[in-house]
Formats: C-alpha cells, sequence, structure tokens
C-alpha cells in the first residue's frame, strides 16, 4: 500500500516540535481527489495537510536548493535516487537534508486512469488502494482497477520502490521488481530500424513547444543557465517549434541526463504534448548501465559516471 499520510503526518509533527529540522517538504491534496501538490510545512500545524497516497507522483527533490538550515523530504524511491545525486553534484550538503523514506508500489498517471472511467473526472468523489488495486468511488459507486493499469509506466520497472538512500523508512519494505527484461518499454523502439527510431523522435520532436517544463520538474535540471539560454554562443534556435532546435533542446538533456535520470517520470508527466520523453531517457539509461553497471542514486557511495572514466572503475564504485 501506498497510503502512509498517517505516519508521515505523525513524524513530520514530531521533526518540527522537536526542532531537528525547520521545513517538511511532502505533498499535500491538489484540486481533485486523484491529484496531489507539494507542501510545505514549517509548524507542526501545517503538517495535518500533509498527505502520502497513490496520487503523490510529483518528485519533491527538485525543491532542494541549497538549504541553509535541515529540512525533512518525504521521499519515495526516485525521490530518494534524486536526492541522493544532487546532493553528491554539491546541490545540497547531506546534513542538512533528512530523507524520510517512504516505499511505494507506484503512483497514479492521470491521463490512463481517467482513460479507464466512463464517467467525467469532475464526478471522480475520491481514489484509495486496496490490495493491488486502486478503487475510485464514483456517481454509481465504486470502480475497481488493477494497479499496473493506471500507474505511471516507469512505476512498472522500478527498481528502487523501497528508497536505497534514506536516514529512516516508513511502511514496509516493497521489493523492486526484478522482470528478466528490464527495459520492456524499449521494446518498440529495438525493433525499428535505425530509420524508423530517427523518423519516431521527429514526429515527436515536432511536436515539442519549448516550453521547458520538462526541465523545470526534474531535480538533475538545476543549472544556473541552461545550454539553451546562452546566446553566445547560441547553442538552440530559439522560437516556437523550430525542429533544428527542438531536436537539439531534447537529445542534448537526455544527454546531459544521462547516469543521471532516477526515472521518476516528472518530465514526461509535465510535457504538454505527450512527448514520451522516459522512452529517451531509459534508452540513455540501458546503454550506460550496459557499458558501466551503473544506476544513478543507488547509494551514497556511488561516484557520479561523469566522474569514471573506465569500465572496471564503474563496476569497482557499484560494488563497492
Amino acid at each position: 500500500m501506498s497510503n502512509h499520510t498517517d505516519a508521515v503526518r505523525a513524524r513530520a509533527k514530531q521533526l518540527l516540535e522537536s526542532g531537528e529540522v525547520t521545513r517538511v517538504i511532502g505533498h499535500a491534496r491538489g484540486t481533485t481527489p486523484y491529484r496531489s501538490r507539494p507542501h510545505f510545512a514549517s509548524s507542526p500545524e501545517q503538517t495535518d495537510a500533509l498527505i502520502h497516497d497513490v496520487s503523490c507522483g510529483s518528485n519533491l527533490a527538485v525543491y532542494v536548493s541549497k538549504p541553509k538550515e535541515r529540512v525533512a523530504v518525504i521521499a519515495k524511491g526516485c525521490d530518494a535516487r534524486s536526492l541522493a545525486t544532487i546532493i553528491h553534484e554539491g546541490q545540497a550538503e547531506r546534513g542538512n537534508v533528512l530523507i524520510l523514506g517512504v516505499s511505494c508500489e507506484g503512483k497514479l498517471d492521470e491521463g490512463r486512469l481517467l482513460r479507464k472511467l466512463d464517467f467525467p473526472p469532475r464526478q471522480v468523489k475520491s481514489v484509495r488502494e486496496e490490495g493491488d488495486e486502486v478503487v475510485v468511488e464514483g456517481p454509481a459507486g465504486d470502480v475497481r482497477l488493477p494497479r499496473d493499469d493506471v500507474i505511471m509506466v516507469n512505476c512498472t520497472y522500478c527498481r528502487a520502490r523501497t528508497p536505497a538512500v534514506s536516514d529512516e523508512l516508513i511502511g514496509e519494505p516493497v521489493p523492486p521488481r526484478e522482470e528478466a527484461d528490464q527495459y520492456p518499454d524499449l521494446g518498440g523502439l529495438d525493433a525499428m530500424s535505425e530509420a524508423g527510431r530517427a523518423e519516431f523522435w521527429r514526429a515527436q520532436f515536432e511536436k515539442c513547444i519549448r516550453c521547458y517544463a520538462c526541465r523545470n520538474a526534474c531535480p538533475s535540471c538545476f543549472c544556473p543557465e541552461c545550454f539553451v539560454d546562452e546566446y553566445h554562443p547560441q547553442w538552440a534556435l530559439h522560437g516556437g517549434g523550430q525542429f533544428r532546435g527542438n531536436w537539439m533542446w531534447n537529445v542534448g538533456r537526455a544527454q546531459h541526463l544521462a547516469g543521471r535520470c532516477s526515472a521518476c517520470g516528472s518530465c514526461q508527466r509535465g510535457c504538454p504534448v505527450d512527448i514520451p520523453l522516459m522512452l529517451l531517457n531509459r534508452w540513455m539509461e540501458r546503454a550506460t548501465n550496459q557499458a558501466f553497471d551503473h544506476l544513478a542514486g543507488m547509494s551514497e557511495q556511488q561516484k557520479q559516471l561523469a566522474a569514471l572514466f573506465r569500465k572496471s572503475e564503474a563496476k569497482a564504485s557499484e560494488h563497492g
């Protein structure tokens, strides 16, 4: 079960009452029963708004940027992977971040959920988990849906359902997904010819409006000035849907995330034109994993891939 609301509220209140942290970063209920929003509790009273259920899919590590006082972050597995990465990259001091890990069996994909319903979204009264099902209360009663049919696709192949890095854990440990094929989502791309893949991505990138929502949602996109914002030299064409600039932006960003992406899916969740960005990120992840036996943020001792220059050194770092 992914509903840890009571435990999260209780622990957050303890941390703030004791002064161990000055702020707790978590989720609160959003505008609908299937949405959540970030919540920043800085007093014990504000912890009453915290929730942690199947709707809490956004990666909260994006809100950790060089805190000067100690903060706590309610972190599912992918959040914790991102936190380990940005701490290692100097974006926060480890002593200033208390990672309050929560076990996770997957978070809702709003689009997948709503496509399964035969009534308007406004008529959803509540969403809850029961066993391996997500139960949606609608106008005619409960609709029961298999969890794997309505959670984010990246959750269905997650190997960090119990955070690999945390100071304490809320919930019972959940074993990782360990299918024989760790990259089933890439099967469609694998079946294409090189020319076919190029045409597939050309069609996807032509949709890009360069809003940079993917960048803003990503904890690993923290550069003060992004390469696409530079004018001397100008790295990418600016203004609307210029394809050359779109290609450089999307491919360049994926390359910058190689060996650093936590597979949280926040970039794809934020994309307003539904570009399957996780396919691109996962393609890069598979390449770095096969070459260097490296998955980002799976331990605090793990070196960053950009600091490793030999395959043997990468594997030695991963396995101690």
